[in-house]
């Protein structure tokens, strides 16, 4: 299951960091395109709350099973549209670049939490270990691959090994998934609707969680699209930002160092959160 879950987030991590820089390359966008291609990628971060809400009114004919296949299956179709319009057909349009996020926002909205609550059962150290699939994931595109690329992988070598990995992953998931009680037809809308009704009982409860999930977020976005999308020199100073030299190359200093500490982090904090 930590494989299912890291392929997954290979998947997630195709969509931000040195992936992200790649495409925004191939798409031969500078400094006047970043704000619109930005809006492009932002298209993800919206998809995938708005998800996270509705997916149970809208997935309403599925079982949270059926949901996490369907997540998967979602992924696969959006790492194929750079592969084939991109770097396929050559097609330089922001069309693309929204389709693709949009795809994934819809996958990783309806993922991450339904994956969580079907492992559960399993026990909190297995759901523990499971967790760390995800900065595993990030790691190995933005950290492993991202050298890769500096050594001479094709670009679009981040979308073929995530492409390869899913299949496995959603593999994975079917035969090692706990086995659902059998529980009726999905609950669909109403359930949404019947928990806006009786808002009084849950949200008191769930309104700090929310907020500190808000603000956390909020920092963790904007770093990608500052670092990635703004930033658009070819090297960093080591030291000041002022300095001329001496620089690094800025994938190795993304690899080597930005996702390195974030992957750090992003594990003692779930490893401590047991």
């Amino acid at each position: 299951l930590l494989l299912a879950n890291m392929f997954m987030f290979q998947g997630y991590a195709v969509m931000l960091g040195n992936p992200m820089r790649v495409l925004k390359v191939e798409l031969g966008i500078g400094d006047e395109g970043a704000s619109a291609f930005q809006d492009a990628v932002a298209s993800f971060g919206a998809v995938k709350s708005l998800m996270r809400v509705m997916q149970v009114a809208l997935l309403g004919v599925l079982q949270p099973k059926g949901i996490v296949c369907f997540a998967y299956v979602t992924m696969c179709l959006a790492v194929v549209v750079p592969l084939v319009f991109v770097f396929g057909l050559g097609i330089k349009d922001l069309w693309v670049v929204y389709l693709e996020y949009i795809l994934s926002g819809v996958a990783i909205g309806c993922f991450e939490g339904t994956f969580l609550s079907l492992i559960a059962p399993l026990g909190r150290n297995t759901k523990a270990y499971a967790l760390m699939g995800a900065p595993l994931g990030f790691a190995v595109h933005n950290i492993f691959l991202g050298t890769l690329e500096q050594w001479g992988m094709p670009p679009c070598g981040y979308y073929v090994v995530t492409l390869c990995c899913l299949p496995f992953a959603l593999r994975i998931f079917c035969a090692h998934c706990p086995a659902q009680p059998a529980c009726g037809a999905p609950p669909g809308y109403k359930a949404l609707t019947a928990s806006m009704v009786r808002f009084k009982e849950w949200l008191p409860a769930v309104l700090p969680w929310l907020t500190a999930k808000f603000l956390g977020n909020f920092v963790m976005e904007d770093a990608f699209p500052l670092l990635f999308n703004t930033f658009n020199t070819g090297s960093v100073p080591v030291w000041m930002p002022e300095d001329i030299a001496p620089t690094v190359p800025f994938k190795y200093y993304t690899a080597w160092y930005w996702f390195v500490l974030m992957m750090v982090g992003d594990t003692i904090s779930r490893h401590y959160s047991r």
